[in-house]
């Protein structure tokens, strides 16, 4: 699979609620490896970086990734 096909799929899975879901897990996950990892020297570094992935992904979606109702991202307005 080419890159540019590769990162065409991740921008694609990133719109939809699944796809932000999965990738804030895994960011999770990435994190606190990081963290252990480090034994704490790099917390801070690994924490601003936890920080800006999460903005990106929610500024892919504009309920950012989040069940509608959770109270933690904006919702949808009844109809």
């Amino acid at each position: 699979m080419k890159f540019t096909r590769l990162l065409s799929a991740a921008q694609q899975a990133l719109k939809s609620e699944k796809g932000q879901q999965a990738a804030r897990s895994a960011l999770d996950k990435a994190a606190g490896a990081g963290r252990q990892f480090g034994q704490g020297k790099h917390a801070s570094a690994v924490d601003k970086l936890h920080r800006a992935a999460s903005d990106f992904i929610d500024k892919q979606n504009p309920n950012g990734g989040r069940a509608p109702g959770d109270g933690r991202g904006p919702v949808d307005p009844p109809r």
